[in-house]
């Protein structure tokens, strides 16, 4: 073994201990401070609405080889209750998708478009849809394939953006769709549940950045056509750098609610998790000068563009911290001071409850269906997918383009399996 001289083997643990204690602490207070406040609001049902007879609303449906799924999403988003309404689907697929959709083209109010290749990927297929919008279109709803939205969701929409005057409102996923399918959907379902009604909803209580998610969102139709996406694997995280840096902030509502599906089995898990971790990261560092420099954003909000733009490197952390623990009884790796091994220890007693407590407020905001057993099986499934996502996170800070893996989504519901 090639050993270190004991000095710069004792200056490098010291270096991993002084660099990632303090970050990690800080993303374990945050998870501690969503989760409390949650658990002490009550929460609001959702409120009724009525029924508009306009403006035009275009709703953008990118799809790619979603042949399990196509029928069920054109069957709801061809019934909302909302008069004045398009479906503009833009299809990348290369099966039976395509066909299917030619049924659905006769519906006056849809429009199909067959793209002849995955050019940009899903973000590609969104500027496309954006240049068959009508001209009339005042408000743009972006929802993914597997997406159940229930009949009143524009309108919904549209009290949301009468109340508040926003440009861009973020609705709220539940992702329960095809939670009895496997384990794996379950946890990660509480997972996502945790983001999206616990992280999001504290974010909107605290004046913090509020992400475009890529799916269920409204915004404004001349937004959109001035933004565009870029046509990278995190359009979504992109558009809300661009838009936050210039000062458009986009509005929460958790009561508007659309259901979808979760990944069905571990490697899908990770494929998705891991392409959020790489697109996430790279967009942040490729976004971190206009957020830096934006005079319309708080110091507070940009601490929390960065800190929710790289929250993936904390894998990364974790397993050298984890490494470190591993290798100090080798020659190689020197034991850091005492402080910070007594820091260390620390911080890791009270960091590790707040995986756990975090996925408590989510349990809760899922509601009581949700066994506690499933609770354990998202803490399993989160400790065996953070090698994947602390590589992907590296892929993204290191690498300048990446690949769009897609959720092949199963079209699994209750009573169908």
């Amino acid at each position: 073994m090639l050993l270190l001289p004991y000095d710069l083997s004792l200056w490098l643990s010291t270096l991993l201990y002084l660099l990632s204690l303090p970050v990690l602490t800080a993303y374990a207070l945050r998870l501690y401070v969503f989760s409390a406040m949650f658990f002490m609001d009550r929460g609001e049902p959702a409120p009724e609405v009525a029924s508009h007879g306009d403006p035009l609303v275009s709703v953008l449906l990118p799809l790619y080889n979603e042949e399990k799924v196509v029928d069920r999403l054109m069957r709801h988003c061809t019934s909302f209750l909302h008069d004045d309404y398009e479906v503009i689907v833009i299809d990348d697929s290369t099966d039976s998708t395509t066909e299917r959709l030619r049924a659905w083209a006769r519906d006056g109010r849809v429009k199909v478009l067959h793209r002849p290749s995955r050019s940009g990927w899903k973000a590609g297929a969104l500027n496309e849809g954006l240049k068959h919008v009508s001209a009339g279109s005042k408000y743009c709803l972006v929802l993914d394939s597997d997406s159940l939205p229930p009949p009143d969701l524009i309108d919904r929409y549209l009290k949301k953006f009468e109340e508040t005057g926003a440009d861009v409102v973020q609705g709220a996923q539940r992702t329960d769709l095809n939670s009895g399918e496997s384990w794996v959907a379950r946890a990660t379902s509480l997972m996502l549940d945790g983001f999206n009604f616990v992280e999001l909803w504290a974010k909107q209580e605290l004046g913090l950045v509020i992400p475009i998610t890529g799916s269920n969102f409204m915004a404004r139709t001349e937004v959109l056509r001035r933004y565009g996406f870029d046509e990278d694997i995190a359009e979504d995280w992109s558009m809300t750098a661009r838009l936050w840096g210039d000062g458009v902030g986009v509005v929460y509502d958790p009561t508007i609610v659309v259901r979808s599906e979760s990944p069905p089995s571990l490697v899908a898990a990770i494929r998705q998790f891991s392409r959020w971790a790489e697109g996430t990261i790279r967009v942040t560092v490729r976004r971190a000068a206009l957020v830096a420099s934006s005079k319309a954003m708080t110091l507070r909000q940009k601490l929390d563009f960065f800190m929710s733009g790289f929250s993936y490197f904390t894998s990364v952390l974790f397993i050298l911290i984890i490494a470190g623990g591993i290798l100090m009884p080798v020659p190689a790796f020197s034991t850091p001071p005492t402080p910070f091994l007594f820091w260390g220890t620390v911080v890791g007693l009270t960091g590790l409850p707040a995986l756990p407590i975090s996925l408590i407020a989510a349990r809760r905001a899922s509601g009581t269906r949700v066994k506690a057993s499933t609770v354990l099986l998202a803490l399993l499934e989160g400790y065996l997918i953070f090698p994947f996502t602390a590589y992907a996170a590296l892929r993204g800070l290191f690498r300048g383009r990446g690949s769009f893996q897609r959720t092949a989504k199963t079209g699994w519901m209750e009573g169908s399996g």
